[in-house]
């Protein structure tokens, strides 16, 4: 697992991404993945402009990893996202088998964790679920949230006032 310096630093990109996310006309999230200290994907919420429901930034940084690097044990990865993975993201980040998610900000109305409690249940119903949807990752929340959420908030400003 990646020590604290090393999480804040990947949030921080996290932070960035979901900026340039809200730059080009989508909503500010951003999301990596990390394995062996190094990013090894990163990607922007893009459900606005490409019109795809399932755009969201953790989706997407899954679906690039997942092509690009099909033999890795996916229990080796950090998933990092600026806020708290939905709940279809969350399944997803089970079914890949991602051992470790660190996010910012909670998101207590459609969150994985602390709405659905999809990231950290244990109880899946078996004939539903592969393998790696038995085992739930580590979870750690509340990295950089104060960062986290003036950014949001400067955001959601300048979303507000550019009407």
């Amino acid at each position: 697992m990646e020590n604290l310096r090393n999480h804040e630093a990947f949030m921080r990109r996290c932070i960035v991404l979901a900026e340039e996310s809200q730059q080009g006309g989508d909503l500010p999230f951003g999301a990596l993945v990390v394995l062996d200290g190094n990013v090894i994907a990163e990607a922007k919420n893009t459900a606005v402009t490409l019109r795809d429901i399932t755009g969201h930034a953790e989706a997407n940084v899954l679906r690039e990893v997942f092509q690009k690097f099909p033999t890795v044990d996916f229990s080796r990865c950090t998933l990092y996202s600026n806020f708290e993975p939905c709940a279809m993201c969350s399944f997803l980040i089970r079914d890949i088998g991602i051992g470790t998610v660190v996010y910012g900000a909670k998101s207590p109305h459609l969150g994985g964790h602390s709405r659905w409690d999809i990231l950290s249940q244990t109880s899946l119903r078996s004939e539903f679920t592969t393998s790696a949807l038995s085992t739930p990752p580590l979870i750690i929340g509340g990295m950089c949230k104060d960062e986290i959420d003036a950014t949001f908030d400067r955001l959601a400003w300048k979303m507000h006032h550019a009407e």
